[in-house]
């Protein structure tokens, strides 16, 4: 969901950008903000992906090495 919403604002910045609301150098910035948001966001998603995978393990404890 953060992830459309980021590519939304990118568009609706673009289009500001080519409809004359804006100028280009104050795109830029914005734009390099929402570059720099949106590889925090993957790196958030990574890590959550990661998180999910390790929990998910039914042993969460090393097992024993003698039989039952």
């Amino acid at each position: 969901m953060a992830a459309g919403s980021l590519a939304e604002t990118e568009t609706q910045l673009l289009l500001a950008e080519r409809f004359g609301y804006t100028e280009a150098g104050q795109v830029e910035v914005i734009l390099n903000e929402l570059r720099s948001i949106a590889k925090q966001l993957q790196a958030l998603k990574n890590a959550l992906n990661l998180k999910i995978v390790v929990d998910s393990n039914p042993f969460p404890v090393p097992r024993s090495p003698f039989p039952a």
